[in-house]
């Protein structure tokens, strides 16, 4: 009995799992707007997920991997959907099952041709991203419009050396990044700053009130022990 309870409860933990993920459906996918950059490798940011677009023309092969830092340092595959390729001619496959392997400690996409570009959609965690670029070459990041990261106490950007390629939304540019280094952007919605500021303001105005009231009785109980 106790067997058949935790098997109702594991299928139903992968069906709720399966039912919040954020990750769309491979339909529901289309990259025709994001095709046209000019850099190896290109990240759009959403809320819980971002979409890459990494040219392959200069990998040794057909076969492009995918990963993620797990907790330990290790390398864990990452779930991808809306996986497409790109021809030079403009030609777009949409790559299935088949193409793309997550039995090992990185996800393996086998690729139709040499050249092209490969599109792909992943999870994230709300305003973190970090992901390793799967190719060497020039990287851009494509922040949510209303968001900056470039505040020291409350955003990150992770290598320090970029240029800010774009405004409102913030683009970020890396000129030469080995393959493997771990792209980071911690963002925050702009004005946040002033926000916390005013906050802070607010909280030093309480604080003086109190401290202020309390002097104030002491020195009352004060003058009624001391008496007329």
């Amino acid at each position: 009995m106790r067997g058949r309870v935790a098997l109702v409860v594991a299928v139903g933990l992968v069906v709720l799992t399966g039912c919040l993920s954020p990750l769309p459906d491979d339909d529901a996918v289309d990259h025709s707007d994001r095709w046209n950059t000019t850099d190896d490798v290109t990240y759009f940011l959403e809320d819980d997920t971002f979409t890459a677009v990494v040219r392959v023309d200069n990998l040794n092969g057909t076969e492009l991997e995918i990963w993620q830092r797990d907790p330990f340092g290790g390398d864990n595959p990452v779930q991808v959907a809306g996986v497409e390729f790109r021809e030079d001619d403009g030609d777009v496959i949409q790559l299935g099952e088949d193409e793309v392997d997550t039995s090992g400690d990185r996800t393996v996409v086998t690729l139709p041709a040499e050249e092209g570009r490969l599109a792909y959609v992943a999870e994230k965690r709300g305003g973190e991203f970090s992901h390793p670029s799967p190719v060497t070459g020039t990287v851009r990041v494509h922040v949510p419009e209303g968001r900056d990261a470039r505040d020291f106490f409350l955003g990150r950007i992770s290598p320090g050396e970029y240029q800010a390629a774009g405004e409102n939304p913030l683009v970020l540019r890396w000129d030469e990044l080995e393959r493997g280094t771990y792209v980071t952007v911690e963002y925050y919605r702009e004005g946040y700053p002033y926000v916390l500021i005013g906050a802070l303001v607010l909280l030093v105005i309480a604080a003086a009130a109190v401290v202020y009231y309390y002097r104030r009785l002491l020195e009352e109980q004060k003058r009624k022990k001391l008496g007329p």
